[in-house]
């Protein structure tokens, strides 16, 4: 029997469900798992009781003794390496039942949003879980494809829920939970600040050090560390245009929008980042480094591999980036023997020791879109299991076996930190390709993103980690950003109306500016802006925030 919400039935069978999930695995591989991972460095692992009338549950145990399977659509969570067909001869995949005791069989990825949509909205065909974007819902919610998650987490993902419910985890349940406080996904989480980027400046430390320059700080130090190694090397800033606009420098003003649109918080209040005068200086700032030449002439078109190119020729010594492409001009140098030594750079400050304003940020609240939920369409007799396997990956084997694969495998434990074997770090592709084969955090997944799990990944160039620190450092771009916020359906509207069209408008204005084609009139171009119907998205977003705040 299909069910949309019969919450009371399930309520009212809930011991006997219990019961027969509770202790029912094999005896001598069962283990009662508690989840430890914290969110941020040096958080305590103290469990938090919900309320002190709550009654004790019985711990599940994995691997769980249970006839039913479950059909999943991971979408883009632990992503499916492309040297497999399918899930089934996944190295790391096929591992799941035997961890978890749940038969799971996983759809193949839609890439046509449509279609997507389509599939897990179909009652007759959709899975039982199935990835979900958070901030959307509201929409899921409304078109009754979402279960419900409220009155079963504490019973039947005890893990999960007493994790969320710690006191330093105020900011993920809020950004978890809808206006009224119901529980609708499981979240994809980073253990710390350093988890919550990907990218940012990077330059070649021997050209630094061949000039007699150190590492910039302020853009005044980015110019003419430019313009040195343009006079000296021919090089330039090179970089991907679409990296750049989420990742840019313009932290160097204390702006706290990069070359795209984006709405941030001050204090409290919701503004357009981009309307702010530190962020037409920051503009005016690459306009200028452009008509100097020291920006790369195909930066708008360039990929990563023509940059790479650039760098192998020397043509660059500049770049802003993902952590990958740092790996990779790592291995290039070594590879091409071009003596290169690639290292991370901190974002630029207005002055030493002041903070950045803003930096890439791919989980501003330790918290990212991608979500696992439960299809409102699932068999009944289905939801204690389906919980019990999300759940799974909020116990310390679960995160572990997310983060780190087979333990003995593809990772041992030294020391007390646990290392990536042989297996991984020397496999044909790459580390990169390594890990989409051998663990579940390859991009996004649920539970925590380990912070060894980034230092086990870079073992090999220590120079990749220590980006990750230097981007991350004394920085106050987390508390700028946008939280996890739910819209209404009615402010979903209002911003999805206006947005796009702002966003474009405004990246295809701010390329032409840089490369001196057509210069923005800031007047016009703001008062183009609001007649797009700026006011509704920031109204939108500060309902939405205002609500957010008062959980």
């Amino acid at each position: 029997m299909k069910k949309r919400n019969k919450v009371l039935a399930l309520l009212l069978t809930g011991a006997m469900l219990a019961g027969s999930l509770v202790g029912c695995g094999n005896q001598t591989e069962n283990k009662e798992t508690q989840v430890s991972t914290t969110t941020e460095t040096n958080k305590t692992s103290e469990t938090v009781a919900t309320t002190p009338s709550e009654p004790q549950k019985a711990a599940v145990t994995y691997p769980m003794d249970t006839d039913i399977e479950l059909d999943i659509y991971l979408s883009g969570l632990a992503s499916l390496n492309s040297v497999y067909s399918e899930h089934a001869e996944s190295y790391w995949h096929s591992r799941i039942d035997d961890y978890t005791g749940i038969k799971a069989s996983f759809a193949p990825r839609i890439t046509d949003a449509a279609a997507e949509m389509m599939y897990i909205s179909n009652e007759a065909e959709a899975p039982d879980l199935f990835c979900s974007n958070q901030r959307k819902i509201m929409e899921y919610v409304q078109d009754g494809i979402i279960l419900d998650l409220t009155d079963y987490l504490p019973e039947y993902a005890p893990n999960y829920w007493e994790f969320i419910n710690r006191p330093e985890n105020e900011m993920i349940k809020r950004s978890v939970t809808t206006d009224d406080g119901r529980f609708y996904t499981f979240p994809g989480l980073v253990e710390s600040v350093t988890n919550t980027t990907y990218m940012g400046p990077m330059i070649r430390q021997d050209w630094l050090d061949e000039c007699g320059l150190k590492a910039p700080v302020t853009l005044e130090d980015w110019e003419n560390v430019l313009v040195t190694f343009k006079e000296k090397y021919g090089a330039t800033l090179s970089g991907m245009y679409s990296d750049f606009k989420n990742s840019g420098l313009c932290s160097g003003t204390d702006a706290t929008a990069q070359l795209s649109a984006l709405l941030v918080v001050e204090d409290g209040k919701v503004t357009f980042g981009n309307g702010q005068e530190e962020w037409k200086e920051y503009v005016d700032i690459l306009a200028k480094w452009y008509d100097m030449g020291l920006i790369d002439a195909d930066f708008f078109t360039a990929d990563r591999n023509l940059v790479r190119q650039k760098a192998i020729e020397g043509k660059t010594g500049v770049t802003v980036s993902a952590l990958s492409q740092l790996g990779n001009l790592i291995d290039d140098a070594k590879a091409e023997n071009t003596g290169a030594e690639w290292v991370g750079l901190e974002y630029p400050r207005t002055a030493a020791g002041e903070p950045t304003s803003m930096i890439q940020l791919a989980f501003s609240n330790f918290t990212n879109t991608g979500n696992l939920s439960v299809s409102s369409y699932i068999d009944e007799e289905k939801i204690p299991v389906a919980l019990a396997w999300c759940d799974y990956w909020f116990t310390e084997e679960g995160n572990m076996f997310a983060n780190f694969g087979v333990e003995g495998e593809t990772y041992t434990i030294k020391d007390g930190e646990p290392q990536f074997t042989d297996m991984v770090m020397k496999d044909e592709g790459g580390i990169n390709q390594a890990i989409t084969k051998y663990v579940a955090w390859n991009g996004a997944f649920i539970g925590p993103q380990k912070e060894s799990y980034l230092k086990a990944k870079f073992a090999e160039m220590p120079a990749v980690v220590d980006a990750l620190y230097k981007w991350v450092d004394n920085s106050e771009a987390r508390e700028r950003t946008m939280p996890m916020v739910v819209l209404t359906e009615d402010e979903l509207a209002d911003y999805n109306d206006n947005w796009n069209a702002i966003n474009t408008y405004v990246s295809e204005n701010v390329a032409k500016h840089i490369k001196g084609e057509a210069k923005i009139d800031w007047d016009v171009f703001y008062k183009e802006i609001e007649k797009m119907g700026l006011e509704k998205c920031i109204a939108a977003y500060q309902s939405a925030y205002d609500r957010f705040m008062s959980k």
